[in-house]
């Protein structure tokens, strides 16, 4: 299951574990944002119960670090603003092409 700070979301709209490249993208503005997953919108996020105050910003790994990613990341990028549906289509097949 796909935790975001407490919000629980199914696991059957996400991509199960494989060993092929996938593009994970989480985009966010006041108010909410999505979770992409190969450019296909999977999950909205919900802006009230996302926590980005005064916490150290934690990729691969719960905060707490009890549960860290199983596999391999790659490439990682931190905007600063919010990308379109479209920019993340086109970051996808790109990304692809390689």
């Amino acid at each position: 299951q796909f935790k975001f700070y407490g919000q629980g979301y199914d696991k059957s709209t996400l991509v199960d574990t494989d060993s092929n490249w996938h593009l994970h993208v989480i985009t966010f503005e006041v108010g909410g944002g999505w979770y992409y997953i190969d450019s296909r919108k999977v999950v909205s996020i919900d802006g009230d119960n996302l926590n980005t105050q005064g916490e150290t910003l934690m990729i691969g790994a719960r905060f707490d670090r009890l549960f860290k990613l199983k596999g391999f990341m790659d490439d990682v990028r931190i905007y600063n603003r919010a990308l379109s549906a479209e920019e993340v289509k086109a970051l996808y097949e790109f990304e692809k092409a390689e």
